[in-house]
């Protein structure tokens, strides 16, 4: 049986997160189908509010905390990647309204 890796990278900031547990949803009706085919399956997440910090330092100073490097490695080393973000809100009718200036 082969096995796949799965990684699931969340973007969620707060905790608990729902956008941490549609990745985790998501994660386990991925094993499901790929077990149906005879798949056994590794699954981590990468939760990148925990990461936040590391990024910024990333940005300006071009080294990656070891973190951070170890996310990119799940990441990058991955046979398959679930990326969940949060959405906003629909705007309501006084948002999207032009202003009766």
């Amino acid at each position: 049986m082969q096995t796949l890796k799965l990684v699931a990278v969340s973007a969620g900031l707060s905790s608990p997160s729902s956008t941490r547990l549609l990745a985790d949803r998501l994660l386990q009706a991925a094993r499901y189908r790929l077990a149906e085919q005879e798949y056994a399956v590794d699954v981590q997440v990468v939760e990148l509010r925990d990461l936040a910090v590391d990024i910024a330092k990333n940005f300006v100073t071009g080294f990656p905390s070891a973190a951070l490097e170890e996310a990119i490695e799940k990441v990058t080393s991955a046979d398959g990647v679930i990326a969940v973000t949060p959405s906003s809100p629909p705007p309501t009718a006084a948002s999207s309204s032009p202003s009766s200036t």
